[in-house]
């Protein structure tokens, strides 16, 4: 038995030895291979797990000569690449940059292969759309059409079933949240809808869905809804709007404070990430979360920009002046600065506070609710502020009146149904 055992052990190590002697020799036909030749160029990779970041690989490039991919076979957008590194791994889905242009891997390496060879499709259009938090998504991706089919009606338009427009698009959080019926302008006078989303897991990996995804997509008017210009589909069903609740200051050097912006959705208000900039930071800085502090000298002057993180579309801006004996702004400040409605059983928070030139005072602030019957809402105080809960729908809004000595704001709140 023990002799069993020895050969066992001896006839495995000398396979181990087989094996690593052969990745040896192609570890040594792969330097060769790269050894001056006006092939090899640099490409970017992205990282795996994906995170948008990029590393430079020197690559053996050469073009795909038998395209297999059930696609338009437009050879040129189709490349082979070698890595020098026979360890080196690649992932369908993958992004890469080659001469600055987008390219999806569609093919990774394969693991019985000795050498880390790879190809890629290079993206022709791009997916543009508006995720929940108002920021526009940009992906790159192929569109091609299907060049099967179950019958002869393959030499018919792309836009029929019988040969299907379709998309390849990496896998990741932002392309997960695409669902069937969802329109996209690829151009100014194209406009094509989600017919079906393949996001089955082909690899051998742990993610919860793959990498790269299969959208079957089919011609779809362009509507006036779609803002043709930013190749957005559907953007004017989603009206955002921002407005910083502070009015232009001014201000003395080494003054600080807090700036807040009020955003809405098709007139509801929300909350979504917001980006502070300023146009010169060496007059005022302003950090993310809108507190800024003036650096500048007497006589400069700045701009503060607040928009939708993402969305630049969606701006709103104030100025920012250094004087000597800075002007006295004391204004009684409520966010949000308007509450169309409050719907059954739903609950809003309103803050409030007087502010000198952008900074917090102590003064106090009072509130009267008048209009509708308190059998019809709730309001509770909080921490800076009040919670409005709507009990009941009615006819007459509600009108909270809020006062600090000569300063005043009144804010009209309608009660409605759920629906």
């Amino acid at each position: 038995m023990s002799l069993y055992n020895d050969y066992l052990t001896r006839d495995k190590q000398i396979s181990s030895d087989i094996g690593n002697n052969y990745k040896e020799y192609a570890q040594e036909w792969v330097n060769k291979y790269f050894y001056d030749t006006t092939l090899v160029k640099t490409i970017k990779e992205e990282k795996y797990p994906f995170d948008k970041e990029y590393i430079d690989y020197e690559v053996h490039v050469d073009s795909v000569s038998d395209v297999t991919l059930n696609t338009n076979k437009v050879i040129g957008n189709y490349l082979a690449l070698i890595f020098k590194d026979c360890d080196h791994q690649t992932y369908r889905g993958q992004k890469f940059l080659y001469n600055d242009e987008p390219y999806l891997c569609y093919d990774k390496t394969n693991p019985l292969s000795r050498i880390a060879k790879s190809q890629i499709i290079k993206c022709n259009n791009t997916l543009r759309w508006l995720d929940s938090n108002g920021e526009i998504i940009y992906e790159p991706c192929f569109i091609g059409w299907e060049v099967t089919a179950t019958n002869s009606n393959i030499t018919k338009d792309a836009i029929i079933e019988q040969r299907r427009l379709i998309c390849l698009v990496q896998g990741n959080n932002n392309t997960n949240e695409i669902v069937t019926n969802q329109r996209f302008l690829l151009s100014k006078n194209s406009a094509f809808k989600v017919t079906q989303v393949f996001k089955e897991n082909l690899d051998n990996i742990s993610d919860e869905y793959s990498n790269m995804f299969t959208i079957y997509i089919e011609w779809s008017s362009v509507l006036n809804t779609d803002n043709i210009n930013l190749l957005l589909a559907d953007y004017y069903t989603s009206n955002y709007t921002i407005q910083i609740d502070q009015s232009d200051l001014s201000l003395v050097p080494e003054s600080i404070g807090q700036l807040t912006a009020t955003t809405t959705l098709n007139g509801s208000t929300t909350v979504v990430p917001l980006t502070w900039t300023s146009s010169n930071p060496l007059v005022a800085t302003i950090d993310s979360s809108g507190e800024y502090e003036v650096i500048g000298l007497s006589g400069t002057t700045c701009t503060i920009t607040c928009t939708i993180t993402g969305n630049e579309q969606v701006v709103d801006s104030i100025n920012i002046s250094v004087a000597s004996i800075p002007s006295v702004d004391k204004v009684l400040i409520v966010t949000p600065n308007s509450i169309d409605s409050i719907k059954k059983n739903v609950t809003k928070s309103i803050y409030f506070g007087v502010y000198l030139n952008g900074i917090l005072q102590l003064d106090g602030v009072t509130y009267v609710a008048s209009g509708a019957s308190s059998t019809y809402y709730t309001i509770t105080n909080i921490s800076g502020g009040i919670d409005v809960k709507c009990l009941n729908a009615t006819a007459t809004p509600l009108v909270i009146t809020f006062t600090s000595g000569a300063l005043t704001k009144a804010m009209t709140i309608n009660l409605v149904g759920l629906l």
